[in-house]
C-alpha cells in the first residue's frame, strides 16, 4: 500500500497513519510531498485509488488516471455544520461548498465505493483540445 500525506496533513494524524501501517500486514510505504516517491509515480503505479473527499485536486486528478477511485469521507466540523444550518439549507455557501462537488462526484459513479469514474479522460482530453486548438491556431 502506497500512502501519501499532504501539506495540510496535522502531525497528529501523519502519526496515527504511521502508526496503522506499521501495524498491518500489508506492506506498505509512507510518503509526504517533496519525499520520494513523486506524487506522479505513485499515481501512475497505483492499481486503484483512495483520496480524501476533500480534496479537490486529488480526487481529479486519480479520475484523470482512468483507474479505480474512491473517496475516503469526511466529517463536517462544528463550524461546518453551524454554517449549513444557517445559512445553506438549500443553497451555496461560499467560497466553496464541497456538497456540490460530492454531488457531481456522484453523477460518474465517483462515492466511497471503489469504482471506475463513468467518464472516459480520452474524450474530455479531445473536447478540450477541440476547444484550445482554434485559439491556438491563431497565434
Amino acid at each position: 500500500m502506497l500512502v501519501t500525506t499532504s501539506p495540510r496533513t496535522p502531525p497528529q494524524l501523519k502519526g496515527a497513519i504511521e502508526g496503522a501501517l506499521a501495524q498491518s500486514r500489508v506492506p506498505s510505504l509512507l510518503t509526504a510531498p517533496g519525499s520520494p516517491p513523486g506524487y506522479a509515480s505513485l499515481l501512475a503505479t497505483a492499481d486503484s485509488i483512495h483520496v480524501t473527499a476533500d480534496s479537490v485536486a486529488m480526487v481529479s486528478d486519480s479520475i484523470w488516471t482512468g483507474k479505480p477511485v474512491a473517496l475516503v469521507p469526511v466529517t463536517t466540523s462544528m463550524l461546518g455544520r453551524l454554517a449549513i444550518a444557517m445559512f445553506g439549507r438549500g443553497r451555496r455557501l461560499y467560497p466553496q461548498d464541497l456538497r456540490y462537488f460530492w454531488s457531481a462526484l456522484a453523477g460518474i459513479g465517483i462515492s466511497t465505493q471503489l469504482a471506475l469514474p463513468q467518464t472516459s479522460t480520452e474524450n474530455e482530453i479531445r473536447k478540450v483540445m477541440d476547444r484550445v486548438r482554434p485559439i491556438l491556431d491563431k497565434c
